[in-house]
């Protein structure tokens, strides 16, 4: 009897320490990566949670929803964006349902794997739980990885029987897009608008070849040898038809250098900053400041390009054109949203005090209007971004100079229903005895979905061509 009782006590511990076995191992390695295109997952299972699954985007933020009964919680984390496969996607420009198909096919197959995955960690957990028990027969062992494999199987299967998608019809926002929770009709625009992202990849090679070719209609602005050409774009926005667009500008107009007034990125993230890597192949002098969208990150992936050269309060000798440059203040943290006022007014004033130091000054950068309109009257030209629209302005003798969104508003430019153009400027300046001077600049559009484009020529004798 006593041996009886020795020999239940034993089987009672053995499916003990299986189960907290299986569920030791499944917590640690209850986890995969699986790639859809150009993005790359991590797909994981927590155990003795609240039946949730979240989907983790950083930096935007996190996505949950209550969507089973079982305690297990499901994390889909985006880890990495492959940009090189990103832009061939693009370049295939795949219809949105065929992209969907895609999408889930791949995600039904990734299912099978987790699961799979899933029971076998549950059944060597098993084992090993038995295995700390010192336990010498076999049997004990088999029977030790069915216990975690029953445990496991009952779990998955209860979340799948109970699992109710409809849940993320009203989900939970953590991060940024829990003061923004827009963001997720934006996605959902944006991907019935990938068809158009990839035709303005095409489009734009044949509105360019006719811009350049209409640009010798114009009056000419002097030899090469005596005028800079400077190329001002702005407000970027990871779009990689706006990478594609500004190359070939350079290419073809012969560019001496680009200035560029911040908002390079969306968030600021550092997979963000992988896509500047390509500013590497344009083999010209890139001057840049950091707009409200850019961030600490942004900043120090441009000062590691060799062909960068990143402005915060400081000048830029170019063939002897003096630039002033500072970064936007909410360009210190991955904060969107510009400082409050007061902030604002003490960064002008110690920017003023800097730009002091280094009158004369030929030119200055900065990405917000507002404090753009502070420095007027002090230099000859100024350039900003930020509101996405091109204008030229004088104030009190000093032009102003908005490129626009060189990278059509990025992905909030496919919600739109009023189509953003990719613009730029383009700034002639002559060389005189007294320095140089602005002689004209080129207002650049292209127009995807209208196959058009806008080119206008302002010379600064209050002469006007335009071709359009």
């Amino acid at each position: 009897m006593q041996r009886l009782r020795l020999m239940h006590k034993n089987q009672w511990a053995n499916l003990f320490m299986a189960l907290v076995g299986a569920i030791l191992i499944v917590s640690i390695f209850g986890h995969m990566q699986f790639q859809v295109e150009a993005l790359q997952f991590n797909l994981s299972m927590q155990i003795f949670d609240h039946g949730v699954t979240e989907i983790i985007i950083p930096p935007v933020g996190t996505i949950s929803a209550k969507t089973h009964a079982t305690p297990l919680r499901f994390t889909i984390r985006l880890v990495n964006i492959d940009m090189g496969l990103l832009r061939q996607l693009l370049d295939k420009s795949p219809g949105q349902e065929k992209l969907i198909a895609k999408l889930e096919t791949e995600l039904l197959r990734t299912l099978r794997i987790f699961i799979l995955r899933i029971l076998l960690l549950a059944a060597l957990g098993g084992m090993f739980g038995v295995f700390l028990l010192r336990r010498k027969r076999a049997a004990t062992y088999i029977r030790g990885a069915i216990t975690g494999v029953i445990l496991m199987g009952l779990l998955l299967f209860g979340s799948y029987n109970t699992y109710n998608t409809d849940s993320f019809l009203t989900p939970k926002y953590e991060g940024i897009l829990s003061a923004a929770p827009w963001m997720v009709g934006l996605a959902e625009k944006a991907l019935g608008k990938i068809d158009k992202l990839g035709e303005q990849m095409q489009v734009m090679a044949s509105n360019l070849y006719d811009l350049f070719e209409k640009v010798d209609t114009l009056q000419p602005v002097g030899s090469q040898t005596d005028t800079l050409r400077l190329l001002h774009i702005s407000d970027m926005h990871n779009n990689p038809a706006g990478y594609d667009f500004v190359q070939q500008i350079v290419r073809d107009f012969k560019i001496d250098a680009i200035l560029d007034t911040g908002d390079l990125s969306d968030f600021g993230s550092p997979l963000e900053a992988k896509l500047v890597s390509r500013l590497e192949d344009l083999d010209v002098p890139y001057m840049f400041v950091s707009g409200n969208h850019d961030s600490p990150a942004i900043v120090e992936a441009m000062k590691n390009l060799k062909n960068v050269v990143v402005l915060e309060g400081t000048t830029y000798q170019l063939k002897g054109l003096k630039i002033f440059g500072f970064g936007d203040p909410a360009a210190v943290s991955t904060s969107i949203t510009p400082p409050n006022p007061k902030l604002v007014d003490e960064y002008v004033d110690s920017i003023q005090t800097k730009f002091e130091k280094n009158i004369p000054v030929d030119l200055i950068m900065i990405h917000n209007p507002g404090i753009a309109r502070e420095f007027a009257g002090t230099v000859p030209v100024i350039l900003h971004g930020h509101d996405h629209k091109l204008k030229l302005r004088d104030i009190d003798g000093t032009h102003i100079i908005d490129a626009g969104t060189s990278g059509a508003a990025g992905i909030r430019g496919l919600q739109t229903n009023k189509e953003v153009p990719y613009s730029v400027v383009l700034l002639h300046f002559k060389k005189t005895k007294d320095g140089y001077r602005l002689i004209a600049a080129d207002s650049i559009k292209v127009f995807n979905l209208r196959s058009g484009f806008q080119l206008e020529r302002t010379l600064f004798s209050d002469v006007n061509v335009i071709v359009k």
